[in-house]
């Protein structure tokens, strides 16, 4: 037996000798994915329930809603905030791919496996980007020991680039930050070598089809990469050929994305900087060798560094200058946090590297030593992220109070078809997350108003003003708006408004006011939850009047202020042109109102929404969030009304809408399609560029 084991350890060293870059590399992820799976409990990613904790827990409604009108990406979805276009001004990628997953595994662990991705692909990413990028032997290895840094962060938690925020929910943006750089690194290895094309559109297709702020700093960073090798004018063809790639295959959301983004919600965020999230304390040996990394790399002319040197001085001066922007500066900060590594790393492995040429072994001795310390000094300073990956990732049905919101879900779920208003409380995290009834479209079927992708939807603002009028504990969630205090009679109003048919009450102070207004019926108690029925509010409503502005830059906050004090039977209509806004005015009576109208046989599908009218020309108000792609029959328009949903005019006595693509989402399918083509034609041409 000793023999044997013996003979085992000199061919494991043997091996080592005789192929150490190889060793190393294993060893490097050995410690980097051991230490990984050490701290989290990996096992709970296999388990089908439904992934909890922050907002990842209402995360689950995006694969679900996508798996159902797969294999299309952007859609209609009549779930939150009144019905907004479905990943329009989100980024697809992730969630297709679990779609796609969901076809082999269960939906639940699908969407566990690709949110988890999110930070196992670090360790690749810090290897991959220094290796394409030229740098030698053992600078890659060490990079993918010092991710354990960075993913283990715990100073942040919501930015992006660490463990802490994808669990927070930022898995995409986390995802799409090791994109990046890979996409830098491997852009200089395709250009030095020539080859690579397919490679490096498919990647950097998948950077902004996974973040667009990442999308937007690889852009950004596009005309430094000619530069970073002496053959400019092949690197300028190379270059554009990678980025007309990338645009053509990221064309089916992208154009969407810039072209819609007029009918998107706002925030006006508020810039901050923190010296200890910059740079935190025990990262003090990896700052002071990143500074030694810029010098090494400034003495060195280390040209190929070029990119990943702008793309720091970028999202630096993004993060320490941008301020009250629709864009947090805070999401810029995670790149600046993976480049103190990357440089640490380039100037730690730059010294093994001497080391290497007197020792080999005692290098790898030293690297050993370095990996070591590494861990015990991540180790030391992780207090809270095993606990919330273990609460996240073992789900909602594993909370002991589950079956009281399981409870309600079956309730609601057996109800006529209608939106559900409920008061938030912070309470609710017991469940797995304080947005637990978010998820009402994924456990009982109904819409409800409040979710993620807040931007996504014109009416988000206006379900926060419903929401702080309707709680005594508001999130009031989109920056940039002044919300009115607590007054429950005024916004059950609001939700007639809006379309609501129950209202669901939590705490003891707003049941009570819940029991008292005239407005609300109590219909059921379902464990600690009350349910109401909203009387007298429906979804299609006949006006008499109206008001007609010219639509500009301010439009929202004139509906803002008309929601909150305005007369509310006489909306204001946005007109988008000039044209537009002198027909709106010719269609009303001079001296008089228009007729009201009784309506009746309202049908509504995800899509579509059908109603009869007694009144021929009296104007009608349909609670669906405005977007331009929407399309009537039967009526002229629709058209914008406040706060942001559609009017439309009937010109018979049914009236039908429906979504649709517009124009510009047709051509943006059409060049997705054209780019799956040019692959191909790049593919014949990369070798005719690497000879």
């Amino acid at each position: 037996m000793r023999a044997k084991f013996r003979g085992s350890l000199k061919r494991v060293w043997d091996f080592f000798a005789t192929h150490p870059e190889a060793s190393l590399t294993v060893i490097s992820f050995l410690i980097a994915y051991g230490f990984i799976f050490f701290m989290f409990n990996v096992g709970l990613v296999f388990t089908n329930t439904h992934v909890a904790g922050g907002d990842t827990g209402s995360h689950i409604y995006i694969p679900y809603y996508l798996k159902q009108i797969f294999p299309r990406i952007r859609w209609w979805s009549p779930d939150w905030y009144s019905g907004f276009p479905f990943l329009y001004f989100y980024p697809p990628l992730l969630y297709a791919v679990t779609v796609i997953l969901s076809f082999l595994i269960p939906l639940n662990i699908a969407f566990k496996l690709v949110i988890f991705s999110g930070i196992l692909i670090f360790p690749v990413a810090f290897y991959l980007s220094l290796k394409w990028l030229g740098i030698k032997y053992p600078v890659p290895q060490l990079g993918a020991v010092l991710s354990l840094f960075l993913i283990f962060l715990e100073k942040y938690t919501i930015y992006g680039g660490n463990a802490a925020s994808l669990l927070a929910g930022q898995f995409a943006h986390t995802a799409s930050i090791a994109l990046l750089f890979m996409f830098v690194g491997l852009m200089y290895k395709g250009l030095r070598e020539q080859k690579y094309l397919v490679w490096n559109i498919l990647l950097g297709s998948a950077v902004i089809l996974t973040h667009p702020i990442s999308g937007l700093l690889m852009i950004a960073i596009a005309i430094i990469f000619p530069f970073q090798t002496n053959k400019y004018k092949n690197n300028f063809i190379y270059t554009a050929l990678v980025f007309l790639g990338i645009f053509l295959l990221s064309a089916f959301w992208t154009l969407g994305l810039v072209w819609y983004k007029g009918y998107s919600g706002t925030m006006q965020w508020v810039a901050q900087i923190k010296l200890d999230e910059l740079f935190p304390a025990y990262w003090l040996p990896l700052v002071v060798s990143a500074i030694g990394g810029i010098v090494l790399a400034i003495y060195k002319k280390e040209r190929s560094l070029l990119a990943f040197f702008g793309l720091l001085i970028l999202s630096s001066a993004v993060y320490l200058h941008l301020n009250n922007s629709t864009v947090w500066n805070t999401r810029f900060l995670p790149y600046i946090s993976f480049s103190i590594i990357f440089l640490a790393a380039y100037f730690g492995g730059d010294i093994l590297a001497f080391m290497k040429k007197k020792s080999h072994a005692v290098m790898m001795v030293i690297f050993l030593i370095v990996s070591g310390l590494s861990v015990a000094l991540v180790r030391v300073n992780i207090s809270f992220l095993p606990a919330w990956f273990k609460w996240n990732f073992e789900g909602y049905e594993a909370k002991s109070p589950w079956p009281e919101a399981d409870s309600l879900f079956k309730y609601l779920g057996a109800l006529p078809k209608g939106r559900v208003m409920w008061e938030y409380r912070p309470e609710y995290d017991k469940y797995g997350t304080p947005r637990i009834l978010e998820t009402i479209p994924v456990f009982s079927g109904q819409p409800t108003y409040e979710g993620l992708l807040i931007e996504s939807g014109l009416t988000g603002p206006f379900h926060f003003v419903n929401q702080a009028e309707t709680t005594d504990k508001p999130t009031s969630a989109v920056a940039g708006f002044k919300y009115p205090p607590f007054d429950f009679d005024k916004g059950v109003k609001h939700l007639q408004m809006s379309g609501a048919s129950y209202f669901v009450a939590y705490s003891d102070l707003i049941k009570k006011d819940a029991n008292a207004n005239h407005d609300l019926e109590k219909i059921q108690d379902v464990g600690p939850f009350n349910v109401y029925k909203v009387k007298n509010s429906e979804m299609v409503e006949s006006i008499e009047d109206f008001s007609v502005e010219l639509k500009d830059k301010n439009w929202l906050n004139e509906s803002f202020n008309w929601y909150e004090h305005a007369d509310p039977s006489k909306p204001i209509v946005f007109a988008q042109s000039n044209a537009q806004e002198t027909i709106l005015s010719n269609l009303k009576p001079k001296d008089s109102k228009f007729e009201a109208a009784k309506i009746s046989n309202i049908k509504q599908t995800n899509d579509s929404i059908e109603f009869d009218t007694d009144k021929i020309g009296s104007p009608v108000v349909v609670k669906i969030s405005y977007f331009p792609t929407w399309r009537a029959q039967g009526a002229n328009g629709p058209y914008l009304v406040s706060p942001a949903y559609m009017m439309v005019v009937p010109t018979s006595h049914h009236v039908r809408l429906y979504f649709t693509y517009g124009w510009i989402d047709w051509t943006g399918i059409a060049l997705g399609f054209a780019g799956i083509g040019y692959l191909f034609f790049v593919g014949r041409i990369s070798n005719k560029l690497s000879s």
